[in-house]
């Protein structure tokens, strides 16, 4: 196995840095450049926290890269496996998000009633896919927060090529992972570098608002974070092009939509529709734009002008392979063509293994189709060209995240990745919300982030 020059400086920057925001884009091989910055044959004990379709991933690139390493996947939750990772210490321990909140939660029946997580030493502490803790709320950051704190490894490295999101508080929780002296306080960062006005409706909140200074953010942020880009390091990139095919809904699929949107409309500006329910019906919109079946939980039909636009691609795709993305499990439940195979988040761990392999070798499969939330992250499928979207999740960079399980490293080909667009519908609504977050993480988020006094440390560590 050989590295690449951006791959050595990376490892090079996380060794020098410990704790730090590895940013690099989709399909670089992040998860290769952690496993070599963390390598301590001598004392290595790390924790890999990933999501569980990821937990395979990691197994493997352990193997590939560092084939002495022991590693322990934990998938259940019990006191028994809790005392087994005391007595039986591996190199890797991984874990996925979900059990790594009831276990930091929560205690256990064991004699001696530790919060097993937090009272291992470790050396290092991986959060892959990192922007699953940008909510400062929620149980996944408080746990892993907990972990890190009382732990206290010497490497604490959240990995994600979306470190940002949607807002540009979100950054925060991982800013706090990795300096909680600094980043001690939200609100001190927010002050700092957000606008706020007061909230009109509660005199005790604050509303924030955009970024005052995006290049004085952006240079900030470099302190902290090693960021790459495939335009920038990847000179052979094969190209992956966009492509919109618009459709128009007719008959009974605009009737309903029509009738629905203007139901929404009237609860909207009567004031007896509360915000929960305006996000429900949305939903439901995006749901009528591919197929009226989907408001009929007793059919397995999908019948629509996009599932029309799908069928027209599926046919034409000749000797290539597509993924079909939808964020709806009943999307992806009711697809039939042949050679199709597909999972969701219903399906078990070994199910979507089985999927991705038959994907990635077998020749008699030729379309894959699962959820954007599912698929969209930490596996590899470079055995396809095509990338279809039935629609698109309301963040960009998960779509783009989603369309990068294709275009990384190992693809040989021109991917093109296709959406499919309801012509007036909400989508238009949501195609403007998505280049406004772009929009934003471009502004905020550095490039190339190996400085100059890294790169003079890289050059002196490899003379020694």
């Amino acid at each position: 196995m050989e590295l690449f020059d951006y791959q050595v400086a990376g490892i090079a920057g996380l060794r020098y840095r410990k704790k730090c925001i590895l940013a690099d884009d989709m399909g670089l091989g992040k998860t290769a450049e952690v496993l070599l910055a963390v390598d301590d044959a001598k004392r290595m004990r790390v924790l890999v926290v990933c999501p569980s379709t990821a937990m395979t991933v990691w197994r493997d690139e352990i193997k590939l890269w560092l084939p002495n390493a022991t590693y322990t996947i934990v998938n259940g939750s019990t006191p028994a496996e809790t005392l087994q990772l005391i007595r039986n210490p591996t190199n890797f321990t991984i874990i996925n998000y979900e059990l790594t909140i009831s276990r930091a939660s929560k205690g256990y029946s064991d004699s001696t009633r530790l919060d097993v997580l937090t009272r291992i030493p470790w050396t290092a502490i991986i959060f892959d896919e990192a922007h699953r803790i940008k909510n400062r709320k929620a149980k996944s950051f408080a746990a892993a927060n907990k972990i890190q704190l009382m732990a206290k490894p010497e490497y604490v490295i959240p990995v994600t090529a979306t470190p940002i999101l949607n807002k540009p508080e979100e950054i925060w929780t991982l800013l706090h992972m990795i300096d909680p002296i600094e980043f001690s306080s939200f609100w001190k960062f927010i002050y700092k570098y957000c606008h706020t006005k007061a909230n009109w409706y509660n005199p005790r909140a604050v509303d924030i608002g955009d970024v005052i200074d995006p290049e004085k953010l952006k240079k900030d942020l470099a302190k902290y974070m090693i960021r790459r880009t495939k335009e920038e390091v990847w000179k052979d990139m094969p190209e992956k092009i966009y492509q919109t095919v618009s459709v128009r809904m007719v008959g009974k699929q605009r009737e309903a939509y029509n009738t629905m949107l203007k139901q929404m409309y009237v609860r909207l500006t009567d004031g007896t529709i509360e915000a929960v329910n305006v996000v429900a019906q949305m939903t439901r919109l995006k749901q009528l734009t591919i197929s009226l079946d989907l408001l009929d939980r007793y059919t397995f039909e999908l019948r629509g002008a996009k599932i029309d636009a799908l069928t027209d691609i599926v046919d034409g795709l000749g000797d290539q392979k597509a993924v079909i993305f939808s964020q709806y499990s009943t999307v992806i439940d009711r697809l039939k063509y042949d050679g199709l195979v597909k999972f969701t988040g219903d399906y078990n761990q070994l199910e979507r293994e089985v999927a991705i392999d038959r994907f990635q070798n077998d020749s008699n499969v030729r379309l894959l189709a699962t959820t954007t939330q599912c698929g969209g992250q930490s596996i590899t499928l470079t055995a396809g060209t095509v990338v279809v979207f039935l629609d698109l999740l309301w963040t960009p960079k998960l779509n783009g995240q989603a369309a990068d399980r294709l275009h990384r490293r190992g693809q040989t080909k021109t991917v093109n990745v296709i959406n499919i667009f309801a012509e007036d519908s909400i989508e238009s609504y949501i195609n403007k919300v998505l280049q406004c977050k772009e929009d934003l993480f471009e502004a905020v988020i550095p490039q190339q982030t190996i400085s100059k006094h890294l790169i003079d440390y890289i050059k002196e560590a490899s003379s020694g």
